[in-house]
């Protein structure tokens, strides 16, 4: 790690970058950030480790970090294609995105076959909403590296965006062959399903989004309450609302299930629930007239669509 050291020293440093890089991998950054730091404080030059450190502080969402450490990194050894584009995603997240692109270019002059870099170019024409051209780059990246996995995942995206479900699936099916920790590829596949019309394949996805990100219970919920099964649906639905009490969304969700389900006086007592912790919103005076019409109490309802209505007008 260092031309000083000795061999010894040397096979020390080394096993434990390995290490290092094997706990980073797995997404144990903590650990990972632990064992880069010490081998800093014993290599302060070392610009792979300042590098990786780096992109710790870029997965932690601390991107003045993130880009000082790459930097530093780069100033060091300004011969590192993959150091230059994390800068370039450092740069991309601070929407920063002509320093971006410079960054990918310059790992691009390194290395022409870069896939990383010509992929983040096409995420990069992609938050501009040019399709075409991100599309393009996701093809190179994919004909150089057939492997890569966020390739497939965001021209799986653009195909989802088209309406082109079958190939997305596709991508999708083989990011999540490459890499199956992208949650959001779960997700988008059952996003592609539920288009098709395959609500098992769609719900069977969602499940394992929910596994992995409980806070997707909303997408689960909603698929169950379009194939009938209200019941999964509201056990689902209570989770978003449980989560996030003042979910407009999910309470509204929550008590269609309800009413369909002809759950009518726990749903009168959620949708006055609903309407003081939300910030007594009208649409939930709506759903307790609803539900106080299925109890045949019509004339509290009426009480109930006079306020509703007052808040209209």
């Amino acid at each position: 790690m260092s031309p000083s050291g000795s061999p010894s020293d040397e096979s020390s440093a080394r096993d434990l970058f390995n290490q290092a890089l094997a706990l980073h991998r797995k997404g144990d950054l903590v650990a990972a950030k632990s064992i880069y730091e010490q081998l800093l404080g014993e290599h302060p030059e070392n610009a792979e480790v300042l590098h990786l450190l780096g992109v710790i502080a870029l997965q932690n969402k601390d991107l003045p970090r993130a880009v000082g450490l790459i930097s530093k990194a780069l100033v060091i050894n300004p011969r590192m294609p993959a150091a230059f584009s994390n800068l370039g995603n450092a740069y991309r997240d601070q929407k920063e995105l002509d320093k971006a692109l410079k960054c990918y270019e310059c790992a691009l002059k390194i290395d022409p076959l870069f896939d990383d870099a010509i992929s983040n170019i096409g995420n990069l024409f992609y938050d501009q909403k040019n399709y075409v051209e991100a599309m393009n780059f996701y093809n190179r990246a994919i004909a150089i590296n057939p492997r890569h996995a966020d390739a497939h995942y965001n021209r799986g995206n653009i195909y989802l965006h088209f309406d082109n479900n079958l190939a997305a699936v596709s991508d999708y099916n083989k990011a999540l062959e490459l890499n199956p920790s992208i949650v959001d590829a779960y997700l988008n596949r059952g996003q592609a399903y539920k288009k098709m019309g395959n609500y098992a394949a769609a719900l069977t996805d969602f499940t394992q989004v929910i596994k992995m990100q409980p806070e997707y219970n909303l997408a689960i919920g909603k698929c169950y309450f379009q194939t009938g099964d209200y019941d999964e649906a509201i056990v689902h639905l209570s989770n978003v609302v449980r989560v996030r009490p003042k979910n407009t969304n999910g309470w509204i969700e929550l008590l269609n299930c309800m009413y369909f389900s002809k759950q009518s006086e726990d749903g009168y007592e959620y949708a006055s629930h609903a309407y003081e912790i939300t910030g007594s919103k009208p649409v939930f005076l709506f759903y307790k007239v609803a539900f106080l019409l299925e109890l045949g109490k019509s004339k509290q309802a009426l009480l109930y669509l006079e306020q509703a209505l007052s808040t209209l007008l």
